[in-house]
């Protein structure tokens, strides 16, 4: 970079250092993994405000969302938030949804123990899956049990969202520059 009558000049590769510096801190990025399948289009809408600062994964069924959760392990991209999906569940395992998904969650607590677990659940399901997740939510497998969000900028589940973004944040080492 050089200065000319107070006009910053930067070379092309000094462009292209920075640019390639940009595209390896995006690819560190922590993961926010989307476990939904009816309400992916409504949760990767939502979820596309934190897509500067995260790496948003969707995962459509248990199968890749544990597919998804084990390439994670295996690396040191951080995996910062689980959001479920009851819904996604209660289609795949309708005798006893709920189960199923405090069971998915408990699996994963083992070796990503640092990321948060979110479940959310559609307004016809909430009350139902309330009430069956409170055990689950009392022994530390979730951390946080909301409503889907129902309209444009329900500010009240993103304030949760960044709550347990920044409880993760704050339990996590910060990043280190190569």
């Amino acid at each position: 970079t050089t200065r000319s009558s107070g006009v910053c000049v930067t070379s092309t590769s000094s462009v292209e250092q920075l640019r390639s510096t940009v595209e390896h801190l995006e690819l560190m990025n922590p993961i926010i993994l989307l476990i939904t399948d009816t309400n992916a289009d409504l949760l990767s809408a939502e979820f596309g405000r934190y897509s500067r600062d995260y790496d948003i994964r969707l995962a459509r069924s248990a199968s890749e969302a544990t597919t998804i959760a084990e390439q994670i392990a295996n690396t040191d991209h951080p995996l910062a938030l689980m959001v479920a999906d009851t819904a996604l569940w209660a289609a795949t395992n309708p005798a006893d949804p709920i189960t199923a998904v405090a069971q998915f969650l408990r699996h994963w607590r083992q070796p990503v123990r640092t990321a948060k677990a979110l479940v959310v659940a559609p307004v016809d399901r909430y009350t139902a899956d309330h009430d069956h997740l409170r055990a689950s939510d009392a022994n530390g497998t979730l951390d946080a049990f909301l409503l889907l969000p129902r309209g444009a900028r329900d500010e009240e589940f993103h304030a949760a969202v960044t709550d347990l973004l920044s409880d993760w944040g704050s339990m996590v080492p910060d990043p280190e520059a190569e």
